[in-house]
């Protein structure tokens, strides 16, 4: 069964009989037979003749600690598929469907699916696995590919190949991909025993992406995932999406982006660290928000707020009503520690922009008026969201640990 996961293609449609489906849904437990079907652009589709069986059981502890289960608001999906095992579609809101309080039929589109496969008697030490993610364009983290061709210890030619590629290893953790004409790469990684924890190790994948998307300015949409832990193989298979694309609020200069050894000390940094990891991803899809506006008061506000959200978080200070939050003093107590190679005179001028971005659009009168920009002010405003964009790459790479990295992102 094993050999039939690999063949999986998150490209291809497929169409899968379900003779075991399974969910909770309001206390209480549903089963039935089924199809699930897949599709590349739009997802997968479930149809479940679900009859309600009982009281719903408690949840599994592992699927607890993947995140795939939050009852409070969705419910999980464990199909068992002929030919292909079990799969789980997470995350699913069931919300106002009378047709399964009443016991009859389930019909559901979902976006993600996550195939588990058991491969008895084989442990493999460590842990292994791969991500697929869709780029916008050629970035400078992919370098050109060459081919060597050796004959016993002679190298008889060496030749450049089509394709661009990314290799690097870092503290015996090991990334190796190659991104293909559709703008696609293919990520593998492995890690040796003892180097990351079975958390970090789920993580990882996802933790990657996101370095890579902050080290191209690019969202890199995960297409597929797949981790190998022992002797169980976990596959997940998500929709396309476009990429979107930083412009206007680059990081880095042309050509002067991070190195892939840079890029995965950042995705080990993130996986190891889930509060770095979802306030790093959590400000530059703010920012990947703040282009896709209609307004530029929306977009100001978008890129202003960031500033208090990043500080809140490195100074563990969640909001809280009738609290203030003094922004000039926590720059000043953060910075020494956490981000010291960002001198007070560039603190001072982010919280400058940050107000002028701000405040304007926090108590606005642009909802009923004409627009109120000069010339002059359209200049400020990009001046303004440029220089919070790369002031926010510099706290995170700061605060991950690549002062290097961070050094490179010019204020």
């Amino acid at each position: 069964m094993s050999q039939l996961l690999e063949q999986l293609s998150y490209a291809e449609p497929n169409e899968l009989f379900i003779y075991d489906g399974q969910f909770a849904y309001h206390g209480e437990r549903y089963r039935g037979k089924g199809w699930l079907r897949w599709d590349p652009e739009s997802g997968a589709r479930i149809d479940l003749t679900a009859e309600r069986t009982g009281p719903a059981p408690p949840v599994d502890v592992e699927y607890w600690h993947t995140g795939w289960f939050k009852p409070e608001h969705y419910t999980m999906i464990r199909m068992r598929t002929h030919g292909l095992g079990w799969v789980v579609a997470p995350h699913v809101g069931l919300a106002r469907r009378f047709d399964v309080s009443l016991g009859s039929y389930l019909s559901v589109d979902v976006r993600r699916l996550i195939w588990q496969d058991a491969w008895p008697g084989q442990i493999k030490p460590g842990f292994s696995g791969h991500v697929t993610l869709a780029f916008h364009e050629r970035t400078d983290l992919f370098a050109p590919l060459s081919e060597t061709v050796v004959v016993g210890d002679r190298k008889i030619q060496e030749r450049h190949s089509a394709g661009e590629g990314v290799l690097a290893e870092v503290d015996g953790v090991e990334i190796c991909g190659r991104l293909d004409s559709r703008r696609r790469a293919r990520i593998t990684w492995s890690a040796p025993e003892g180097t990351l924890s079975r958390k970090s190790a789920w993580t990882f994948g996802h933790a990657l992406r996101a370095a890579m998307s902050l080290c191209t300015g690019c969202s890199a949409p995960v297409l597929e995932r797949q981790i190998v832990r022992t002797a169980r193989t976990y596959r997940e298979l998500r929709p396309y999406r476009e990429p979107s694309r930083l412009s206007g609020l680059e990081w880095f200069a042309p050509h002067a982006g991070p190195t892939g050894g840079e890029c995965l000390s950042l995705a080990l940094a993130l996986a190891s660290n889930e509060k770095l990891l979802r306030m790093s991803w959590g400000a530059f899809s703010q920012l990947l928000d703040s282009q896709r506006q209609r307004s530029l008061e929306s977009s100001e506000l978008l890129v202003a707020l960031i500033l208090e959200g990043i500080l809140r978080t490195l100074d563990n200070r969640p909001f809280v009503t009738g609290k203030t939050f003094n922004l000039q003093e926590a720059l000043s107590r953060l910075r020494p520690n956490r981000f010291p190679s960002i001198t007070q005179q560039q603190c001072d001028h982010a919280r400058a922009a940050r107000n002028r971005l701000r405040h304007p659009n926090a108590h606005p009168d642009w909802l009923s008026s004409e627009p109120r920009f000069t010339h002059a002010e359209l200049t400020q405003s990009s001046k303004d969201m440029s220089y919070l964009s790369k002031f926010y790459g510099r706290i995170i790479f700061e605060a991950v640990g690549l002062p290097a990295t961070a050094h490179r992102i010019s204020l």
